[in-house]
């Protein structure tokens, strides 16, 4: 309200301790819209929208370990974090430490075959 009052845009009532309105407030160098809404982000929102992101993110991470281990047949872990971050650079850069739990921590049998080795030494041969 400070600098709304310096300019003399408000006028404040020592008496009534209120602000009002000058209207004949005239100054072509300044502008105040005041048809526009003022877009208050609520603190809850951007816990949900932050949460939101980071499991977008998992998935995108999760989705492009199981590509690149379907499309190649023996990779070792190095190869496939690096592998993993250029898939991920066009939206994001992924952090390694989310990749490294993401493929010691993923669900094989879910994708492959009985017959593979760990995320450290992968060798898949028979892709569901």
């Amino acid at each position: 309200m400070a600098p709304l009052v310096s300019v003399g845009v408000l006028k404040f009532s020592d008496c009534t301790e209120a602000y009002s309105l000058n209207l004949a407030f005239t100054n072509p160098n300044i502008r105040i819209h005041c048809d526009r809404p003022l877009k208050m982000v609520k603190e809850a929102e951007k816990v949900e929208t932050s949460k939101a992101i980071v499991a977008d993110r998992k998935a995108f991470v999760d989705a492009s370990v199981v590509r690149i281990m379907k499309a190649r047949k023996r990779m070792s872990h190095k190869d496939l974090v690096a592998e993993t971050i250029n898939l991920c650079k066009a939206r994001f850069t992924p952090d390694v430490k989310e990749i490294k739990v993401t493929s010691a921590s993923f669900p094989f049998h879910l994708f492959f075959s009985h017959q593979f080795i760990s995320p450290f030494g992968l060798k898949f041969s028979e892709i569901h």
